[in-house]
């Protein structure tokens, strides 16, 4: 249970911190880069059955500095849950 709390805290933190990396890089010219971003998902659609009206859909926004913080949590994770969780 600790291990996949752990894993949620790490990756969690790596989406934050790579939100807040993306948005401050988007001002610098040398590192604009970092704040370029990609959609993922679904877009929203709706399915009208007459009596009510469904709208189904899902999109993730995710930039490249992200990505490198997600793969940096998933390479340290072993590490860290090994030291934290015995």
């Amino acid at each position: 249970m600790k291990k996949t709390i752990l894993m949620i805290t790490l990756l969690l933190c790596a989406i934050f911190l790579g939100t807040l990396i993306g948005e401050a890089a988007s001002g610098a010219e040398s590192f604009a880069w970092l704040s370029r971003s990609f959609d993922v998902g679904v877009s929203p659609f709706d399915l009208d059955l007459k009596v009510i009206v469904l709208t189904f859909g899902c999109e993730f926004r995710i930039c490249v500095a992200q990505v490198f913080l997600i793969l940096i949590a998933l390479i340290a994770y072993p590490k860290l849950a090994s030291a934290i969780c015995g």
